[in-house]
C-alpha cells in the first residue's frame, strides 16, 4: 500500500537516490523506498536542489507546500 509523504519540518534534509529516498528529519536519518510512496509534499522552506525535484517527480508526484499546507506548485513526469 502507498502512503503520502509529508515534509513539514523546514530543517529537514532530504538526499534524493536511485532506489529509495533518504532524509533527515529532526536529526534522525530515516530510508523510504519509492515504491511505498504515492506522493510527496515538501515545504516550500526546506532546502533542496531543483535537480533533485526533478529526478524525485520522475519517480513520484512532488507538491510544494506552505506553512498552512496548501499546495503551491506540483512537480511531476509528463504523461
Amino acid at each position: 500500500m502507498k502512503k503520502e509523504l509529508i515534509f513539514k519540518n523546514p530543517n529537514t534534509k532530504i538526499k534524493v537516490l536511485p532506489t529509495y529516498l533518504q532524509f533527515y528529519s529532526n536529526g534522525l536519518p530515516m530510508l523510504l523506498s519509492y515504491k511505498h510512496i504515492a506522493h510527496i509534499y515538501i515545504n516550500k522552506s526546506i532546502k533542496i536542489y531543483l535537480n533533485d525535484l526533478y529526478k524525485l517527480s520522475k519517480k513520484v508526484p512532488v507538491y510544494i507546500i506552505d506553512h498552512n499546507g496548501y499546495i503551491l506548485a506540483t512537480i511531476k513526469e509528463e504523461e
